[in-house]
């Protein structure tokens, strides 16, 4: 009789067992020790100057997406060796260690303008952490007279505590925040 009742409680035992294991395996399974990494860099912060002291002709408008990933940059009435200044902050949102790995410019007029990045790459930002940044826009003497020049700001960054150089692959993976500064030079 013992050795009934005790087969009935194992059976009971495992039976159970096995409906709360089915039940979380439909529900998406078990998992022990989860943490949910969030990587996220974003701008919070951004403001614009130029170099006019005395003449007030040429104006500069920067102003952050929604979605906090890139900066517009809007420079009206511009003339040879005006410079537009464009001070911005990136925050690591994230709860992980980012890193920016590239600041670079591309798709622009050489002839017309002349950008710089600070250098701002092979920097690690801790979660919560700022980094500050300036990006300067000078126009040159060639540039065209009632003429609209655009150009990219790119900022990549990654969440991966690989070592350098990286793959062409890990490049073309990783999460990456960007500014885009779209810039309306018009020369009169």
């Amino acid at each position: 009789m013992k050795t009934k009742i005790c087969t009935l409680v194992i059976l009971a035992v495992i039976a159970l067992t096995t409906i709360g294991y089915s039940y979380a395996c439909y529900n998406g399974g078990i998992q022990i020790n989860f943490c949910q990494c969030n990587c996220d860099v974003m701008f919070t912060k951004v403001t614009s100057k130029d170099n006019e002291i005395e003449k007030d002709i040429a104006d500069v408008y920067a102003q952050i997406t929604h979605d906090g990933d890139t900066i517009n940059v809007y420079i009206t009435n511009a003339y040879p060796c005006y410079e537009a200044y464009i001070n911005f902050t990136i925050k690591n949102k994230g709860n992980k260690p980012a890193h920016i790995d590239d600041a670079y410019i591309e798709d622009y007029n050489q002839k017309a303008l002349e950008i710089d990045i600070t250098n701002i790459a092979c920097t690690w930002i801790n979660p919560s952490q700022t980094i500050s940044g300036l990006l300067k826009v000078h126009t040159l003497p060639e540039a065209k007279q009632n003429w609209q020049y655009t150009f990219k700001a790119r900022i990549r960054a990654s969440f991966d505590l690989q070592r350098h150089p990286r793959t062409t692959s890990f490049w073309e993976n990783t999460n990456t925040g960007r500014i885009s500064a779209t810039t309306s030079l018009i020369l009169q």
